[in-house]
Formats: structure tokens, C-alpha cells, sequence
């Protein structure tokens, strides 16, 4: 269904103007219901002044003047305060507001022939006036009715006799009036588009942190579910594989034995890739935890490497004789180490030599880790994708592997404050380190 929307003013009418219990505000243009927008607050803050300065001057009236000229336009102006306070404002277009500025300034005009023509002294109101026309109106209607407003404060001019300084006061009076008729309509034109700019972000900034709550909902169903399917699968894999090598050794030595040997290979590598999974979600997902303590890493980093059985290989371990105390989550320290380790060990030629050492770095705050290779090294235009989730690089070949283990493995030493990197020295193969803050003896307690 199609047709003529309405505008947010009629719209803010349609919804605002009823109060809770289905009444209407008893003054909806002093006090009008709902949240008001820039032009909508403008319209109340000039009402509140006319009924200010029309209260205040009804009060010296019969306090102070007693002229009875003025009784007319104290009563019409009370009368016309009354009405602009009930007249609905917000439910009617911008521009109508208009016509309380055209009325101020009717009944100025009226008030200053009754009190001096041009030495009246209410002259300043056609400030109020102005107000009225210049600011919560479109920049067109806005400065066309100011510049009406300042050449009406000139009437007085041509209605009675006035002096060179009464002339000269009226004129300067003018001036100002059509500074403020062209400046007052185009400085709300520019607010206006400004609050409008900021709403738009607010309403995008809205809509992004909406989203991102989505994502992050998304993120954590997608952890719920892989660990159930972790949980549901590593006790049949584990299974299968420790059947699978059993099997094996009944099987030595016959035809058969290959076969059962590659179901116990596969059953390793799902089990794997069943981790790199479970690790990525958790670290993506922020559920990732680390159970923190002082501990030596040099003697980690040789436990570590001397627990493996690294097959074809040459290990070289240096550095490790003098302890340095970081703080760590040991498993998991033991597992970036691991997957260095066994990467250096599969992109290797066989019979090479593999080198582990641990050393300072240059301010003697972080301790290094570094594990060399002698393979072929990785490709100048294949780096850049060296720590993207499921990464495979020509050099792999025949290589099996999940394409998450440096994934995981950065994230892991970042989340400790150290950082991964690779390098490809002149000699060929690559080394990749990772360092990790040191902690000293007095640090050991303040660290959680």
C-alpha cells in the first residue's frame, strides 16, 4: 500500500500528543509529549521566553506604569501567549511556527507607537522576534521572515518624528537584526545537518554493535557445538587409533600390516585437526584460558624437545643450561613449542639438522625461542599467508598437517605479551621464533 508518508513531525503528533491515560497535554506547545527533536526544543525554549517576558511585563505593569494605554496589548498579549502554549506545534509543518514571530512583531510595532515610537523602550524584543523566525524554521522561510522583522523595527520612523539619535538607534538596531536574519536560519541549517550526521552514526554505530553481538553469539553457538562434536569424537578416534596399533602388532610383518598402520595414522591426524579446531574456536571466542604460574623456561623447552620423538632428524639444543623464569601456562607454552619443533622436523630433508636454542632479546626483558630448519624455505610470495588459519604453502608436498598449528601458536604467545615470527637466514630454511616475557624476583606475586 503506497501513498503520502507522513512527516516525523506528524508522526511525532500521531504518537506523542497522547499522554499515558489517552488525555491530551493541557499546553502540548509549552510542554508538547514525546522526545523532542532540535527544531521542536528551539520552538519550546521561544514560547517559554514569550511567556516569561509577557508574565514579567503584565507584573511591572501593575506594580510600576498604570497607563492605561497599555492594558490592549497586555491583555492581547497574554491572550496570544495562552494560544501559541496550546497550539500543537509538533503535529503541524516547521514553517507554521512562523507565525508567532509575524505576531511578536505586529505586537511590538503596536506597543512601541503607544510608549515613544522610536525611544520606546521595547525595542530589544525585536530580538525575540527574530528568535522566533530565524531559528526554528527552514533557512528559506527563516531569513525571509528575519529580514521582514528588521526592516519593521525602521517603522516607528515613518509613524513619528524621531531625533538623530533615536534615528541612529533604530539603524543600528536594523543592522544587527539583518546580521542575525542571514547568520541565525544558516547556522541551524548547519546544526540541523550536523545532528543529522551524528544521528546517522549513532544509528550505525547502533547497528554495528548489534551486529557484532550477533557475530559474537554466532561465535559462541559455533564453540558450544564444536566442543560437543570435540567431546562426542576424540574418545572414538582415541580408540580406534590404540586398536588400530595393537592390531598392528599382531599383524607384523604380514601384508595386512601397512593397512592398519594408515588407520592408526589417520586416526592421529583427525585427532589433531579435531584440536586446531577446538583451539581456534576457543581463542576466537575468547573462552581460551590460561592457567598462569612462574615457571623456568629453558627447563620446559628441554623437557619439551627431549620428549619428542623427532624420526630422521638431528636435534641441537642450546641455551637451556641457565634458568629464566617467565610467567606462563605451561601446556600451552609446551605446545607452541611442540608444533615448532615438529614443523622444522617435517619441511626438513632427512638426516638434516634441526637447531632449538633459547636466548635474551636485545634488552634482556623477553626470552627467545627460536627453532631452525634446513629445508627449502618458504617462498618470498607465500609469507605473507604463513600464520592464516588453514595456511597449506607449496613447499608442504606431501606433508600432512591442519594449517592451524602457527595460527594457534601465535595466538597463544600473544595472549602471553610475546610475539611469533619467521625468518629465512642466507643459509637457507627457515627459523621461526617466539619470545616471552621475563619476570624477576619480585614479580612473581604481582603477576595474575
Amino acid at each position: 500500500m503506497s501513498g503520502p508518508q507522513p512527516t516525523g513531525d506528524a508522526v511525532s503528533a500521531a504518537h506523542a500528543v497522547r499522554l499515558p491515560n489517552g488525555g491530551t497535554p493541557l499546553l502540548p506547545g509549552l510542554f508538547p509529549p514525546g522526545p523532542l527533536d532540535l527544531d521542536g526544543t528551539t520552538r519550546r525554549v521561544v514560547l517559554i521566553l514569550l511567556t516569561v517576558f509577557v508574565t514579567v511585563g503584565a507584573l511591572a505593569y501593575l506594580v510600576i506604569s498604570r497607563d492605561d494605554r497599555l492594558v490592549g496589548p497586555l491583555v492581547a498579549a497574554l491572550a496570544g501567549a495562552l494560544i501559541a502554549g496550546l497550539v500543537p506545534w509538533h503535529g503541524l509543518p516547521k514553517d507554521a511556527f512562523g507565525s508567532v514571530g509575524v505576531a511578536i512583531g505586529a505586537w511590538i510595532t503596536w506597543v512601541a507607537d503607544l510608549t515613544g515610537g522610536p525611544a520606546s523602550a521595547v525595542t530589544p524584543l525585536w530580538f525575540l522576534a527574530l528568535a522566533a523566525v530565524g531559528l526554528p524554521l527552514s533557512r528559506r522561510t527563516g531569513t525571509t521572515l528575519g529580514l521582514a522583522v528588521a526592516v519593521a523595527a525602521l517603522l516607528p520612523l515613518v509613524y513619528r518624528p524621531s531625533t538623530p539619535d533615536d534615528r541612529a538607534h533604530l539603524f543600528v538596531l536594523c543592522g544587527v537584526l539583518v546580521a542575525g536574519a542571514v547568520f541565525a536560519p544558516w547556522t541551524m541549517d548547519r546544526i540541523r545537518r550536523l545532528v543529522a550526521v551524528a544521528g546517522g552514526a549513532e544509528s550505525r554505530i547502533a547497528d554495528e554493535r548489534e551486529s557484532a553481538m550477533e557475530l559474537r553469539r554466532a561465535m559462541d553457538a559455533r564453540y558450544e557445538y564444536l566442543s560437543v562434536v570435540a567431546h562426542e569424537l576424540r574418545n572414538p578416534l582415541n580408540g580406534i587409533g590404540a586398536a588400530a596399533r595393537v592390531v598392528a602388532k599382531d599383524v607384523a610383518g604380514r601384508a595386512s600390516e601397512s593397512m592398519v598402520l594408515g588407520i592408526a595414522t589417520e586416526a592421529r591426524h583427525a585427532l589433531e585437526l579435531l584440536d586446531g579446531l577446538t583451539d581456534v574456536a576457543s581463542l576466537e571466542s575468547g573462552r581460551m584460558s590460561f592457567a598462569l604460574r612462574p615457571i623456568d623456561i629453558a627447563l620446559l623447552l628441554a623437557d619439551t624437545v627431549r620428549g619428542m620423538h623427532v624420526e630422521e632428524h638431528a636435534v641441537r639444543l642450546r641455551g637451556t643450561d641457565n634458568p629464566m623464569r617467565v610467567m606462563a601456562d605451561e601446556a600451552r607454552i609446551g605446545q607452541v613449542i611442540r608444533n615448532l619443533v615438529s614443523n622444522a622436523a617435517k619441511y626438513s630433508p632427512a638426516g638434516s639438522e634441526i637447531e632449538i636454542s633459547l636466548g635474551l632479546s636485545a634488552d634482556r626483558g623477553k626470552a627467545i625461542v627460536q627453532a631452525r630448519d634446513h629445508g627449502e624455505g618458504i617462498p618470498p610470495g607465500e609469507r605473507e599467508r604463513l600464520f592464516q588459519k588453514f595456511a597449506r604453502l607449496s613447499t608442504a608436498g606431501a606433508t600432512r598437517g591442519s594449517g592451524l598449528g602457527l595460527y594457534v601458536s601465535r595466538s597463544i604467545v600473544n595472549d602471553h605479551g610475546g610475539e611469533l615470527w619467521a625468518d629465512w637466514p642466507a643459509g637457507g630454511g627457515t627459523v621461526f621464533s617466539f619470545s616471552i616475557p621475563l619476570i624477576g624476583e619480585g614479580d612473581e606475586g604481582h603477576v595474575r
